[in-house]
């Protein structure tokens, strides 16, 4: 399954254990203000790099695993 732009399933997803693997795209844009990435995390959880990729469009893709 795949999880776009629902920070709120995300969460859940992961206070769960259900998620395996994180996609996360990193744009280029600086903002004032949003939304957090995983809301609600009562503990540390550490992720593990798994690959990582740079779009001319100047985004760069990550991929983690939790360790």
């Amino acid at each position: 399954m795949v999880v776009f732009g629902s920070t709120t399933l995300a969460s859940h997803l992961f206070k769960e254990g259900l998620i395996d693997e994180h996609w996360i795209n990193v744009h280029p844009v600086v903002l004032g203000k949003g939304k957090p990435f995983l809301k609600g995390l009562d503990d540390r959880h550490k992720l593990q790099r798994v690959g990582s990729k740079q779009f001319q469009s100047g985004v760069v893709g990550l991929r983690y695993r939790k360790i």
